[in-house]
């Protein structure tokens, strides 16, 4: 729809005083919001708070959510959802799984823009002061579409980090990894001679791990400046079979047949790298600051934690050249869905929706409840983000989601963020470069097989 019928369409809704019920409203005159997602239970119980007070503002819409699994359940729903035009009003997303809904997302640009009266003393767009307060990392991600516009807007961010065992690495004397190698094969800093190192103190140790074969191919990727994907002529393009990209695995394999690295496509049942962190069997692990609560340490039969956990950035290979330092930006967007059985007025509400849950207070309450990131550089602000932040007086006090915050909300950290080109088939593209780490390092196929075969899959899911 364009700009100037949809902000015609805002004003009539609201001079109605949002009175009527749209499409899925129901005889009270409420209208009805649907919002998929992929929150557990306590980041429900913060969702609903939400809404409570959501609707204390704005009391004639209706928010109901409900979780679909992780974010491959989602997307496969979603697409079967789409040509039955019965998708939820808004959803969780990422990029890539936007391309592929192909039209069936709205241009969130005229809500952005709009000046109309929201009904409740502001207004329904977003000023100039909270445009500038949206990290621009994020929000410049639902505009890196081969559409112009914006597709999505961001929630909520994590990041990966480097999980360690601090007791293990203090014992020994060991430094923290902050590059991948190094042609002093003495410099410990570097995270193979390391893993060398590690594995000469006691040979048993699996020095480290990596939760996501999608993320460490793509992150290394752009570390090492190796084509993965990327936009030309207005269209997604495959560029990750070369040579420099099968240099890259072939190493990785050699590290892994040498016992220094297993990743979560290479443990049996899929294992997340983090469980064998927790109880010791891995001495590092890289993962999602989403999941940090899956990297606390066990417990001894005193109840005290069999070691200490501590936090420490993604190591970079190039990180001395400007510019050069990447570490992927990772976390759950917002799209909303567009179709005949979708109304205006619903769509208006989800975006008013949206902007609350986003708010100032809500982005930071959120982050500090589930170790993501504010989507506002206001919420780092808050009195309750600044305690959050704090290291507290007692060692024993701390907790891995305030050592993790203290990490990523370094400068150095938030600036070298990076999400990849999304476009019909880049999802597919994610999937299958991470089976290329899982298959070549177990062996089940060959490197050139492995890159053709993933090539043909992406050919097949951009037609």
């Amino acid at each position: 729809m364009k700009k100037s019928h949809l902000l015609i369409a805002i004003a009539a809704l609201v001079g109605a005083g949002l009175t009527s019920c749209g499409t899925g409203g129901g005889n009270d005159g409420k209208i009805k919001v649907t919002f998929w997602h992929t929150m557990g239970k306590s980041n429900q119980e913060k969702l609903d708070a939400m809404i409570a007070t959501f609707n204390e503002k704005y009391p004639n819409i209706v928010i109901e959510h409900a979780a679909q699994g992780g974010y491959t359940d989602l997307e496969g729903k979603l697409l079967k959802a789409i040509p039955a035009k019965t998708t939820p009003t808004m959803a969780f997303c990422y990029a890539d799984h936007v391309a592929g809904y192909g039209n069936n997302t709205l241009d969130l640009t005229p809500f952005v823009e709009s000046q109309e009266s929201d009904g409740a003393g502001g207004i329904v767009g977003l000023t100039a002061e909270d445009k500038a307060d949206y990290i621009a990392g994020y929000w410049n991600e639902g505009m890196q579409y081969t559409r112009q516009g914006l597709y999505s807007v961001p929630f909520s961010k994590s990041t990966e980090v480097l999980f360690y065992n601090k007791t293990f690495f203090d014992k020994h004397n060991l430094p923290v990894p902050t590059k991948w190698e190094s042609d002093d094969p003495n410099d410990l800093t570097a995270m193979w001679n390391l893993c060398k190192k590690i594995k000469e103190i006691d040979s048993n140790i699996t020095p480290l791990g990596y939760d996501s074969d999608d993320n460490m191919y793509i992150t290394l990727s752009a570390q090492y400046d190796i084509p993965y994907t990327s936009i030309k002529n207005g269209a997604g393009s495959f560029d990750f079979n070369n040579a420099e990209a099968k240099a890259m695995v072939t190493k990785i394999k050699k590290y892994y047949d040498a016992g220094y690295i297993v990743t979560k496509g290479t443990l049996p049942n899929n294992t997340y790298t983090s469980t064998k962190f927790k109880t010791q069997e891995l001495l590092m692990s890289i993962g999602s600051t989403g999941g940090t609560s899956y990297n606390v340490p066990d417990r001894d039969g005193d109840g005290e934690f069999l070691f200490e956990a501590a936090v420490a950035p993604v190591p970079q290979q190039k990180a001395n050249a400007a510019g050069a330092s990447k570490i992927i930006s990772q976390g759950p967007s917002i799209c909303f869905f567009k179709n005949s059985k979708i109304s205006e007025e619903q769509s208006r509400a989800a975006w008013l929706f949206y902007k609350h849950i986003t708010n100032t207070e809500n982005s930071a309450a959120y982050s500090i409840l589930t170790g993501y990131e504010p989507v506002r550089e206001s919420s780092y602000q808050t009195e309750a983000y600044q305690a959050h932040l704090a290291a507290p007086a007692n060692p024993k006090d701390d907790t891995l989601f305030k050592v993790v915050a203290r990490v990523t909300q370094q400068p150095e950290v938030r600036g070298a963020y990076f999400s990849s080109p999304a476009f019909k088939g880049s999802s597919t593209a994610r999937q299958q470069v991470g089976g290329i780490i899982s298959q070549v390092l177990l062996g089940s196929s060959t490197i050139d097989a492995a890159f053709a075969n993933a090539m043909q899959e992406c050919e097949i899911a951009a037609l």
